[in-house]
């Protein structure tokens, strides 16, 4: 690479959700060590019952038919629990070498995740940067639901490739009946929230020791 170039970055969700052990992180460093002077990892942590929500819109549109929102995890789950999460990237690169952040809009730099990343990573701004717009966007609580019955019904896939009988369903879903996606009730939130509320007291007084609560804990927005 030319001298000009101070840093390369590898974005990509599945290094949470498929690194799920320490030996995991230390193959992935290991490929990449030898190539580059310094690695660090930058890592956004969301609420898990708001993950869970996200996920499940995302999860009946790439083609899901489960019905219920919030899956029965524990405390050990290996994609929720973040302070394990944190602590097997700490324990392979260092903690000075990790840098967690919370996916909170109001905490970001110009209340953006793009504009905070690129903020962390020493990228300034640039004209030739063009902004897009949102995507993966959430459905209307019934047009999640219709989805997710003509999945049941007229499967993504057929024989591992995709079906070409669905046509172009997701994008005209999308535009013609975006919203907030169906959501647990409020008592569902909590609990689902609750598994996680002593690992994450212990990830904020190792990381985050200023904070009163890793999160903020208003659940008004789910309905009763």
């Amino acid at each position: 690479l030319p001298a000009r170039v101070h840093t390369v970055i590898f974005s990509n969700e599945h290094l949470q959700s498929r690194l799920q052990s320490e030996d995991d992180v230390a193959r992935l460093i290991g490929l990449l060590s030898p190539h580059f002077d310094a690695i660090s990892a930058i890592v956004y942590l969301r609420r898990q019952d708001e993950t869970a929500v996200s996920l499940y819109s995302t999860y009946v549109r790439s083609g899901g038919t489960r019905e219920g929102i919030l899956l029965e995890v524990d405390d050990g789950d290996p994609f929720y629990n973040l302070e394990t999460m944190l602590a097997r990237w700490a324990n392979v690169l260092g903690e000075n070498n990790v840098t967690p952040r919370l996916f909170l809009r109001n905490e970001m730099a110009g209340g953006d995740v793009v504009t905070d990343f690129l903020k962390l990573c020493r990228v300034p701004p640039d004209a030739r940067f063009t902004k897009v717009t949102d995507e993966n966007v959430s459905l209307s609580p019934l047009a999640l639901e219709f989805a997710r019955q003509f999945n049941d019904m007229v499967p993504s896939f057929v024989n591992g490739r995709p079906n070409r009988e669905r046509g172009p369903l997701d994008t005209r879903l999308e535009t013609a009946f975006p919203g907030r996606g169906r959501l647990p009730t409020r008592a569902e939130a909590k609990r689902f929230y609750g598994i996680f509320q002593a690992s994450n007291e212990r990830l904020r007084q190792r990381w985050f020791p200023q904070r009163k609560s890793l999160f903020p804990e208003d659940f008004s927005n789910y309905p009763e």
